[in-house]
């Protein structure tokens, strides 16, 4: 600046300028230009650099919608899939009938329940989770291949062989007689054996003991059907793992593909599990409930994956829904799982009851 003014201070002081030496001009000329083009020059590079910038937050905005939409494509595609399964989901009936689509889920519960009553009433051991493994290793796998699994159950349970075996011997009995009559009914009066059985259940007995071979152990599901309206429209104990082993896994797909995505944040996978929940019932909710509790699908719950708690996806289940002796308060007591921001005190684990994160 002060040379800049030192030579117009030239300029007006020596008022010949057309006969002024311009020679002495041009030292002048390249040391201001020296000074500068420096910083035009540097003042370009940041122009440059920021247009640059501007130019690569918006190529990677359009790189994030662009995977968003890729993102909403395949959920919304296999959400699809989803629900065309459960659409389609059939269960042929004793009368020759088939039953479709989502009453598929409530038949196969009145089967889950029947089959736990009988371990529940022959085992000996008061372990809950031992009976639902048992139970639903029945119901998902079919009593033949329980059979052959007996051994198993008694070494890794520690359980009696005579009363595993007794099992067996209760879901044939129930097997043949629902296969040959499927009209449920019998020749001898039973209203009486079946008071005595009841009876003897709620004083501490066990099936095994307040029936014999000979008595008919299908009237344990007499008893069921009559006192707790769990009568059977179709023929259990087959094995339903064929019916329901595509859909939840492609519902355990689904969530942890949501679950695993990196363009979105925590509450907007919440959002669109949310849309997922929306399309399943209570009764599902409950199969994906017993298919984890059970150990059958134990990566809907573990040290890696957090997606009935973090995620919510049997939010929906009603308590009462459960096989009696589970409870959710117990199962889920002192979790440690995400909840939305700001909203810990009101982000319940389920919808019924209030079962809040510790974290």
């Amino acid at each position: 600046m002060a040379i800049s003014l030192d030579l117009t201070n030239e300029f007006i002081i020596n008022t010949n300028l057309f006969t002024a030496d311009y020679a002495k001009i041009g030292p002048y000329g390249d040391l201001i230009g020296g000074i500068m083009n420096p910083i035009v020059a540097f003042i370009g590079i940041i122009a440059a650099s920021l247009a640059f910038y501007v130019q690569y937050v918006a190529n990677k905005q359009v790189q994030n919608e662009f995977k968003i939409q890729q993102f909403e494509s395949q959920f919304y595609e296999m959400l699809k899939l989803i629900k065309e399964e459960i659409s389609t989901i059939y269960l042929p009936l004793n009368n020759g009938d088939t039953l479709l689509g989502r009453k598929v889920f409530y038949e196969l519960d009145k089967e889950i329940k029947l089959i736990y009553f009988i371990v529940d009433n022959i085992l000996a051991t008061n372990i809950i989770k031992i009976k639902i493994e048992i139970a639903y290793y029945i119901f998902y796998r079919g009593r033949l291949k329980y059979y052959n699994r007996i051994n198993y159950f008694k070494d890794k349970y520690n359980l009696d062989l005579n009363e595993l075996l007794e099992i067996e011997l209760f879901l044939s009995s129930i097997y043949e007689f629902l296969k040959s009559n499927t009209d449920h009914t019998i020749d001898i009066p039973t209203e009486v054996i079946l008071d005595n059985v009841l009876d003897g259940l709620n004083g501490g007995g066990r099936l095994n003991d307040l029936l014999d071979l000979d008595a008919n152990y299908h009237f344990a599901y007499l008893l069921l059907k009559n006192n707790e309206n769990l009568n059977l429209n179709h023929l259990p104990f087959k094995g339903m793992e064929t019916k329901l082993s595509l859909i939840l896994r492609q519902l355990f797909s689904l969530v942890k593909f949501v679950a695993n995505v990196n363009t979105i944040n925590y509450l907007e996978k919440r959002n669109y599990l949310r849309v997922l929940r929306s399309i399943l019932s209570n009764y599902e909710q409950l199969h994906i409930f017993y298919n984890w509790y059970s150990g059958t699908g134990s990566q809907w719950e573990d040290n890696k994956n957090k997606f009935l708690t973090d995620y919510r996806m049997i939010h929906n289940l009603p308590p009462d829904f459960l096989i009696e002796g589970l409870d959710l308060e117990t199962i889920f007591t002192n979790r440690n799982f995400e909840y939305e921001e700001n909203r810990k005190l009101d982000d319940s684990l389920f919808e019924q009851i209030e079962i809040f994160s510790v974290k």
